[in-house]
Parts: C-alpha cells; sequence; structure tokens
C-alpha cells in the first residue's frame, strides 16, 4: 500500500549527500592557526549536523571570539570550495524526483541556508524542494522542531536523518521519523532514538517513500 506522504523534510548532510571531504578540509583550514587541535573522523562526523556555534564550544571553552573566528575561517574554504565537494547519494536523485511529484519535500539542516541552496543548486535539484530550511547567520536557539511545525497540515509527514538531532525534532513535532544508517551518526544514536523506520540504505529508503 503506498504511503502517500504529504511532506518529507530531509536532512542534508549524510541523508541527500556525501559532504565529508568538503566538510573535513574545511576544518583543516579553520585549525591551521590552531596547531595543537585536530579533529579526527569519528570527531568530525559526530558535529556534522549540528550548527558550529554549538560544536566547536566543547573545543574552545566557550570562547565566542575564537568560535567567531574559526567558523568565518571554515566558512572562507566551505563556501568556495568545500560545498562543491559533495556528491549526492546515488539513488536520491530519483526519489526526490518521483516524490516531488505528489507531496512537499523541504531540506532541513544545521548548515546555513545560502550554503545548502548553493550546494543543492550545484548538484542541479534545488527545484525539486517546496522550500530549504536551515540555520541563519548569527542564529541562536535553532530548532528543527521549530522549523517542521511551520509547516501547516502535517498530517502524514515523515523526517528522515541521519542524526540522533533529526529523530527528535520529527518525533517532538509529532511526525513520522526514518533515521538513515549510511550517513554521520552512529548506529547506536539512531537505534536509540527509535525512528519509525530504520533505513540502512537508499534501497530502503526508496521502499519506505514510493512504495
Amino acid at each position: 500500500m503506498k504511503r502517500n506522504f504529504n511532506n518529507v523534510f530531509f536532512d542534508l548532510d549524510g541523508t541527500i549527500s556525501d559532504s565529508y571531504k568538503g566538510i573535513k578540509n574545511g576544518f583543516i583550514h579553520a585549525f591551521k592557526n590552531y596547531s595543537s587541535l585536530s579533529l579526527n573522523d569519528n570527531e568530525i562526523n559526530s558535529i556534522i549536523g549540528i550548527p558550529l556555534t554549538e560544536s566547536l564550544k566543547r573545543y574552545f571553552d566557550d570562547n565566542s571570539k575564537i568560535i567567531t573566528e574559526v567558523i568565518n575561517s571554515f566558512r572562507e574554504y566551505y563556501d568556495n570550495i568545500g560545498l562543491y565537494e559533495s556528491e549526492i547519494y546515488s539513488g536520491i536523485i530519483y526519489i526526490l524526483e518521483e516524490l516531488a511529484l505528489e507531496s512537499k519535500i523541504y531540506v532541513i539542516t544545521a548548515k546555513p541556508v545560502i550554503q545548502a541552496a548553493k550546494m543543492l543548486s550545484h548538484h542541479n535539484i534545488a527545484h525539486l524542494f517546496t522550500n530549504i530550511y536551515g540555520f541563519q547567520p548569527n542564529g541562536i536557539n535553532f530548532s528543527k522542531t521549530e522549523l517542521i511545525k511551520q509547516i501547516p497540515n502535517l498530517n502524514k509527514s515523515i523526517v528522515i536523518g541521519d542524526k540522533q538531532q533529526d529523530i527528535e525534532a520529527g518525533k517532538d513535532a509529532g511526525i513520522m521519523t526514518g533515521g538513515v544508517l549510511y550517513g554521520y551518526g552512529t548506529e547506536e544514536e539512531i537505534l536509540k532514538s527509535n525512528p519509525d523506520f530504520i533505513i540502512k540504505t537508499v534501497a530502503e529508503l526508496k521502499n519506505i517513500l514510493l512504495s
């Protein structure tokens, strides 16, 4: 029986796109003036999907001046080079194209809206989305839950993401949830968040959304 979702909310990094290379290179660039600090792959994975204003506090003791400098340096690289180092997961574009025929689809990301829009435009898929929601410059109290709740008629809606925060946002908004295991979140955190669907592959995502 086809589910026919009215609204589908997608996280971006680790759900639609493999953005790791550009993000990692962005951190290398941002930390060039802090030789004592380098992040391993697990640490980078853990902070993808969290606004940099929050995730960097653990490394710079909530020093807002340094955090701002690091974020500006990261964005200097990422805006001009890093976001173009991303790749769309194989099979995702077909899913988006088919969904767009009968559902409203959204990106909801901790990435700044401008960056997300540029990335999606670069991959020629921005036009498939009803809207793109994300972190606003100098934004505080970023909440995916509140962004989802802005949408009228959330009946038969689902959020798809690779992090615990995505699943929690969907649950708090009162909609269905799908946790993907092919992204940057750990299997442990996805299982702990108890989504309605646990999605191991893009093929499984296709079955859930289009079957």
